[in-house]
């Protein structure tokens, strides 16, 4: 299976990642929204899934997903 870059999603419109905490004890929940421009076309989405820190509880790796949010306002 192919993984999804960074430079495809650009393709299609979406800039950002929604980023939600990998804390599985004592769930965190945290999430949020960040902008994808620092890393490279050629980054697959899920590589960065263990590079993640949650800057609510420090637990390092997350769930990176497209934040179709803002696109989806754009094209209303």
């Amino acid at each position: 299976m192919k993984s999804i870059t960074l430079g495809h999603l650009r393709s299609e419109g979406c800039r950002r990642l929604l980023v939600y905490c990998g804390r599985t004890n004592e769930l965190c929940h945290h999430h949020e929204s960040i902008d994808a421009d620092r890393w490279p076309d050629e980054t697959p989405v899920r590589s960065l899934d263990a590079k993640m820190v949650c800057t609510k509880c420090g637990t390092i790796g997350a769930e990176v997903r497209p934040d179709w949010t803002s696109h989806m306002r754009h094209q209303n």
